[in-house]
């Protein structure tokens, strides 16, 4: 799902989730589908992800995952960052 074209899920799931969620379900998705998902936020959530960008924004959860499971967590690129940058313009 967080791989995919099924933005969906997330995206109705999204007004539900506390804060730490829904960066930590962002850092879960692959930097393609996270951008889609990211530019159909409004832009207070747009404003709320881009300044979780850096990675260490979720360490309260990865720093007692075993390295497998935090590779599960992706980083956004310089790119991503650039295109969340615009897309609060």
């Amino acid at each position: 799902m967080l791989a995919g074209e099924a933005l969906e899920t997330p995206r109705h799931a999204w007004k539900e989730l506390k804060p730490m969620e829904k960066v930590v379900l962002f850092k879960l998705m692959e930097p393609k589908p996270a951008m889609r998902f990211y530019d159909t936020l409004p832009s207070d959530e747009k404003y709320f992800l881009f300044t979780a960008f850096d990675p260490g924004s979720i360490a309260p959860i990865t720093e007692d995952l075993s390295p497998r499971l935090r590779s599960l967590f992706h980083r956004l690129t310089e790119e991503c960052y650039e295109h969340m940058l615009r897309g609060l313009a």
